[in-house]
This record gives structure tokens, sequence and C-alpha cells, in this order.
């Protein structure tokens, strides 16, 4: 339901808040920190990236997995910042405007904006943050909370 929320919030092109936007990478790493970080103290980090690293290292996360987010991450991340460079007045949604797209594509090093585009759109279709999966992670999770409280 708050996942629910904050979607209705945003518009569809929401990098943040979006399905598949930075909040669902950071909930996937707390989650996974929130039921294996009361055993393993390493996995103790406010830092998503490091949390990721950690996560996979500690042998929580596939090779895939581990690659899939922490790109999807730093590239997310990026166009923020672009965004925020560009002085975009929305600083967490991809711009629809071809002039804009071709600005920040051309600051994060893209040769062309549909290339940014395709990335973002990889990212957030992504079956990792389908409704589905998220659902099914968080279940999973309260149950391994509550048979080892």
């Amino acid at each position: 339901a708050m996942r629910q929320r904050m979607e209705e919030g945003a518009r569809p092109t929401n990098l943040k808040r979006g399905p598949g936007g930075v909040v669902d990478i950071e909930f996937i790493v707390q989650m996974l920190q929130l039921v294996h970080g009361g055993r393993d103290e390493r996995l103790r980090t406010p830092e998503t990236l490091s949390g990721l690293d950690l996560l996979h290292a500690a042998g929580h996360l596939s090779d895939g997995r581990h690659e899939f987010l922490g790109r999807a991450y730093r590239t997310l991340r990026a166009i923020e910042g672009g965004l925020r460079l560009l002085d975009a007045p929305a600083r967490h949604d991809l711009p629809t405007a071809v002039d804009d797209q071709r600005r920040l594509a051309q600051l994060l090093g893209y040769d062309a904006p549909d290339r940014l585009v395709a990335d973002v759109v990889i990212w957030r279709t992504s079956p990792v943050f389908g409704p589905h999966t998220l659902m099914k992670f968080n279940l999973s999770i309260v149950r391994r909370i509550t048979v080892t409280t």
C-alpha cells in the first residue's frame, strides 16, 4: 500500500519513486540488510552501493542480481545528478523533450539520447522490480523475520 501511494504521487518518468526506481533498489538492499544484518554486523551500512557489495560478498545476492542492481542504481543516480547540473525543474524525472534528453545524454557521455532512454527502460522494466516480485520478496522477508525472532 505504501509503495502504491508513492507511485501515485509520481509522474511515469520519475526515476526515484516510479517502478524500478531508486527507491525500489534501496528497498531491496535495506530489506536484505534487515534480514541478515542481525546475525552479520558487517552488512550494516547506510550506503546503498556498499550494502549491495556486502550482501553480494556474503552470498545474499547472486552475481547477476548484484551487477544489475548496482548498474541500475549508478545509472539512475547519475541521471539525477545530471538533471541537477542542468538545473532541470523536475530533478527526479527523465525529460520527455528531445532537446532536454539530448543535453542530458551528452552530459552523461551517451552518444545519443535514445540510448539513454533505452538504458532507463531496461532498468525500470526489469522483472526484478515488478509488483509481484517485490511483494513476493517482501513476504519472504517478513516470514524469515517472524521465524527467526
